[in-house]
């Protein structure tokens, strides 16, 4: 559609127009523009293409990830789970540096290149926690627990509990930066805070808690004057004040349940459920 002056055109409007003051007929002038098309492609494949950036990143495709994840719960869509399962393993198949909490932060032509940078190991973290309460598989649940511990390790600064960007002993880096703001993609930071929040929940773990707040603490003056920059920062702060909901399904029919709990909104809330329950996870014990 065409807007004119006061009108729109469609294009059925502006082809007749077009055959009226040439003197054609519509197939004549079908013609005509394949035939022009046909040289401009011609001349165009003459000029030098442009690179393709199509190399795969860890942490844009964890962000995806999650939102598969979040999508199976809002619709239970079958697919969007099973996207987000196959999206994890190939991750973990693709990325992993022999199968330890060590990964690449992209991979393309079978080939994955350049360490992980904190943002790539927060959306991962935070995709596999969403992934196990989409699907109640433990295995994702003890894999965020473990990168997370890799994190801890090698990308924290002791002086203030937060952590920076690139892990330690990085060669080709002079000075390490951090990161706080939320911006067009959540901070490393603000995403780990939280995630050290809510798998200090799943597995009773208070330094993870006391971390996490302390992170807070030390910057809430800062993201409640600007609560745009600071998006997930007060996401976390609003739980911290108004608390957890901790939710276990367990027995027979914990499956049927859990999937029609997911399809609420419950906000501020973690979400476990097993047939049996689990003494590894302080919910499930007992």
């Amino acid at each position: 559609m065409v807007i004119g002056r006061n009108k729109y055109f469609t294009g059925k409007e502006i082809t007749s127009a077009i055959c009226n003051s040439k003197y054609i007929d519509e197939k004549s002038l079908k013609t005509l523009l394949q035939e022009c098309r046909e040289k401009l492609m011609t001349a165009r494949n003459k000029r030098i293409r442009a690179l393709l950036d199509d190399k795969i990143i860890l942490g844009w495709n964890a962000l995806m990830n999650t939102a598969c994840s979040k999508a199976f719960e809002a619709t239970g869509n079958e697919q969007y789970r099973q996207m987000a399962i196959n999206n994890m393993r190939f991750l973990f198949e693709k990325f992993a540096i022999n199968n330890t909490s060590e990964f690449h932060h992209t991979w393309k032509n079978d080939k994955a290149k350049y360490p992980a940078f904190l943002d790539d190991y927060a959306f991962l973290i935070q995709a596999l926690i969403q992934l196990y309460e989409t699907t109640s598989d433990t295995n994702w649940l003890l894999k965020a627990k473990e990168i997370t511990a890799y994190v801890i390790d090698h990308f924290s600064e002791t002086e203030t509990g937060f952590f920076y960007f690139t892990k330690e002993n990085q060669p080709d880096i002079i000075v390490r930066k951090k990161e706080i703001y939320d911006s067009a993609v959540p901070s490393g930071n603000s995403v780990m805070a939280y995630n050290l929040y809510k798998l200090s929940v799943f597995f009773d773990l208070p330094d993870w808690k006391r971390r996490s707040t302390d992170m807070i603490s030390s910057i809430a003056k800062v993201i409640t004057r600007y609560p745009t920059s600071f998006g997930v920062w007060n996401c976390l702060l609003m739980e911290i004040i108004s608390g957890t909901s901790e939710i276990a399904i367990v027995g027979q029919n914990a499956g049927e349940v859990h999937k029609k709990l997911l399809q609420e909104f419950i906000p501020h809330r973690i979400l476990m459920a097993s047939l049996t329950g689990e003494n590894a996870f302080p919910l499930l014990r007992g």
